[in-house]
This record gives C-alpha cells, sequence and structure tokens, in this order.
C-alpha cells in the first residue's frame, strides 16, 4: 500500500513538473512573439546575443580538439620512458657494451673505451668503409649514470643516424637497439648490473 501511494505521488510530483516547464516555455514563447511585434530590432539583436555564449562554447571545443589532435600526431618522445621502463623492469645501468656489425663475419666486438668514434676515416675506433658512411659520423659514449649515448655528428643535412628507424640527433641505448649509421646497421648489446 505504502509502495503505490509513493509511486502515485511520484508520478503527480513529475506531472506538476512538466506542467510548470510547459507553462513556463509557453510564457516565454508568448514574450519572445509579443516583444518581435512591438521591437523587431530589439529581438533580433537580443536573439544574436542569447547565441553568443553557444557558439563560443562550440569553438573553445574545436580549438582544444584540434589541439588534441595536434598533439597525437606529433611523435612523442619516448627518451625518458625507455630510460624509466629499463630501470623499472631492473635491468640496472649497463656496465659493458658490444657492437655487431649485420652482414659481417665478426662477432661482436666490445665497446674499448668510454667514448668510441664512428666514421670512414682511419682515426675512428670503428672504421665503417661505406659511401653513406661520413668521415666522422658518430660517436657513442658512456654517461657518468653509465648510460650509452650516440650522437649523430653528420648534422641535418648528413646521411645521419637511426635508431631502431628512427633517426636521431642523441639517444640513449638499451640491449637489443639496432643503429643505423648511414647505410650500415649495427645491433647494441648491454650487459646490466
Amino acid at each position: 500500500m505504502a509502495d503505490g501511494l509513493i509511486a502515485a505521488s511520484i508520478g503527480v510530483g513529475a506531472g506538476w513538473m512538466q506542467s510548470v516547464a510547459l507553462d513556463a516555455w509557453t510564457m516565454f514563447a508568448g514574450w519572445v512573439i509579443d516583444g518581435y511585434a512591438r521591437a523587431p530590432a530589439l529581438m533580433a539583436g537580443l536573439a544574436l546575443l542569447a547565441l553568443v555564449p553557444p557558439l563560443a562554447l562550440i569553438g573553445l571545443t574545436v580549438n582544444v580538439v584540434g589541439t588534441l589532435a595536434k598533439r597525437q600526431s606529433q611523435s612523442l618522445d619516448v627518451e625518458p620512458m625507455r630510460t624509466v621502463m629499463a630501470s623499472a623492469l631492473g635491468l640496472g645501468r649497463p656496465r659493458q657494451g658490444w657492437l655487431v656489425l649485420e652482414g659481417t663475419e665478426q662477432a661482436r666486438r666490445p665497446l674499448p673505451r668510454e667514448m668510441v668514434s664512428f666514421g670512414r676515416e682511419e682515426d675512428n675506433d670503428i672504421r665503417l668503409e661505406h659511401a653513406t658512411v661520413h668521415r666522422h659520423h658518430a660517436v657513442l659514449h658512456r654517461t657518468p649514470d653509465a648510460h650509452f649515448v650516440i650522437r649523430d655528428l653528420s648534422g641535418p643535412a648528413g646521411n645521419g643516424v637511426k635508431v631502431n628507424g628512427e633517426r636521431v640527433a642523441q639517444r640513449s641505448l638499451v640491449d637489443g637497439d639496432r643503429i643505423e649509421i648511414g647505410a650500415v646497421a649495427i645491433k647494441f648489446e648491454a650487459r646490466h648490473a
């Protein structure tokens, strides 16, 4: 019995609210029609004024959506994420690094020093005799915090350095990275502490 009484009172309340809303809309519509009949220019100006906030909201929404789309289309800088992921996976800091030149009979070569230079000239630590390699093309060095970082010396107009297919000016390396110096491919390997 009580449930029926509550449902009936809710129904009456909902009906009453609909009636009030309909009455308010009818009064507003009547006011607009009457105002337009007396002063059409004033009512047209008020209508335009009433359109400004929704149009501004639409413009703001389009701007925000455009900005988000632009940010998503730009390449993200994953370098800090790579370092954090390596630490989170317990990889620690690399103690030793090796290079494996792809397409050669050579076994993996340990990095002989804290800084290793790559290029066509004989004064480089690792000489790469290929037409796409500059005389002094890149350096690989170990940072004070024990990360291995490769840096392109060929410049923006040069043949560049790629890590895992992405051209970079400088990049911290992790085990398994594929480095391309010009057209020469090298795999970087690291043993962690």
